[in-house]
């Protein structure tokens, strides 16, 4: 029988584990500048005007690589990189090359001369993405960034297909995946960088949680990891992706029903309002990291 009273201590080490996060990510977003090279970065970024993986302007000619949100990923390529500021200045604060143009016009410029360009903050958010995507730019051509978000997406959208099959079966993981593949742009997020980050935390963390509720998973478990996908998903999101996480570990909760009852619990009422019922808190305790402190201007 699910007694929700003993969930409580769930909910306490949920809370404690999304504030804990805060000075990690600040020490995180803090230190970053001291693993990456300006230098590099800027060459790398050169490098992919020249060669049409970046574009200026509104309009992309090249669309194989280049479409979707241009603004956001030249937005982001050039967040952090201000000169002659310390390091923890550079990762807080998040200052990029901006004017009334667009971000790749400001970046290609910054590329050429970062002190020919103005600088403005930008500390609303933590930009967590950028552990991700500064290290990268800073040691590969952006084209190779590209790619490796595309070798990340299709295998995290396969680990999550593969395990929610193993709740519901093939076919509603079909119904799941092929609106999301052929009615939005899912197909082509690798190409902006900080979509992908945070497609990669929302699809990698749903195939985790479908894992553990597949292996039964206690309640009190599932509270707590929600709680951290929905911290994760605030820290390195810009505010690009629909938070559609809670959604889906609802989906693999309530689908994976079968996976915490025995035959005789097939028509037991009671079961199914305890499974109910863990649904809505592994919901509510997921939006709870995102609401709960994670980008510093809110």
């Amino acid at each position: 029988m699910f007694i929700f009273g003993k969930l409580w201590i769930a909910f306490l080490a949920a809370g404690m584990l999304v504030l804990g996060l805060q000075p990690v990510y600040f020490a995180a977003m803090a230190n970053l500048n001291r693993v990456i090279s300006h230098e590099a970065t800027w060459e790398h970024v050169r490098d992919a005007f020249n060669a049409g993986v970046l574009e200026t302007s509104y309009h992309s000619r090249n669309q194989y690589i280049d479409s979707g949100d241009r603004f956001t990923d030249c937005y982001s390529l050039g967040v952090g990189l201000e000169p002659g500021v310390g390091s923890a200045v550079a990762g807080i604060t998040a200052s990029r090359p901006a004017s009334d143009r667009h971000a790749c016009d400001d970046l290609k410029d910054a590329a050429e001369n970062p002190n020919g360009v103005t600088w403005n903050r930008y500390a609303r958010y933590w930009h967590g993405y950028r552990l991700y995507s500064a290290p990268l730019a800073s040691a590969f051509p952006i084209v190779a960034v590209k790619l490796i978000n595309l070798l990340l997406l299709v295998t995290t959208s396969i680990l999550l297909f593969n395990q929610g099959a193993r709740l519901v079966g093939t076919a509603p993981m079909i119904g799941l995946f092929a609106p999301v593949l052929f009615c939005s742009d899912y197909v082509r997020i690798w190409h902006v960088t900080p979509h992908t980050v945070s497609t990669l935390v929302i699809v990698g963390g749903s195939a985790l949680f479908a894992l553990a509720v597949y292996r039964k998973a206690p309640p009190a478990a599932l509270i707590v990891l929600s709680a951290a996908f929905g911290s994760i998903f605030n820290f390195v999101d810009f505010l690009v992706n629909p938070p559609w996480m809670p959604m889906l570990l609802a989906f693999s909760l309530h689908g994976g029903a079968g996976a915490y009852r025995s035959p005789e619990e097939s028509r037991d009422r009671p079961f199914v309002r305890e499974h109910l019922v863990r649904g809505l808190c592994a919901h509510l305790v997921c939006e709870m990291g995102f609401r709960l402190p994670g980008r510093p201007g809110l």
